[in-house]
């Protein structure tokens, strides 16, 4: 709904927000960073073990700047071949700002040398602030070390005005 050039951007979890269209950020995400496990439950069952996992991590692109970010997936580890399927994957990033983009994700990983290489595809649902109304698409590369994980995201998003 339109208000003297203002959007207003309805997410359930805040107060609306007036957004001035033209500070709607769209474009390409080309970011990296780094993240650590902060929950890790895992159940073991015939050879597949499943964990839950939760990661915190921090990054910067020229979109965003800097960020932080927050996910949350299942992972089934195949001990025979040492292939991870990710499943159920939840992200919110948070800009320096307070502005959040979030979004759902699943992928695959592989054992390498000293660690674990997972790929996922991230499809965002949405955010607040410059993030209204967000849309889009993200691979995310995380290279899984033992006391740490690097990460890259590369992308596009998409920010509508609600009219």
């Amino acid at each position: 709904m339109a208000f003297m050039g203002f959007w207003s951007c309805d997410d359930s979890d805040t107060p609306d927000i007036l957004v001035s269209e033209s500070t709607l950020k769209t474009g390409t995400i080309e970011a990296e960073g780094s993240m650590k496990k902060v929950a890790d439950l895992v159940v073991s069952d015939n050879g597949l073990i499943t964990r839950q996992v939760s990661y915190e991590g921090q990054g910067a692109c020229e979109l965003m700047g800097t960020f932080s970010i927050e996910t949350h997936h299942t992972e089934i580890y195949d001990e025979d071949t040492g292939n991870t399927c990710v499943e159920n994957g939840t992200f919110t990033i948070v800009t320096e700002n307070g502005d959040v983009l979030f979004g759902l994700y699943s992928g695959a990983g592989c054992a390498v040398a000293h660690g674990m290489q997972l790929e996922s595809q991230y499809q965002i649902m949405g955010g607040t602030g410059e993030f209204c109304q967000a849309s889009g698409d993200m691979t995310c590369c995380v290279n899984c070390w033992e006391m740490f994980n690097n990460f890259n995201l590369l992308g596009y998003i998409q920010c509508e005005s609600l009219e």
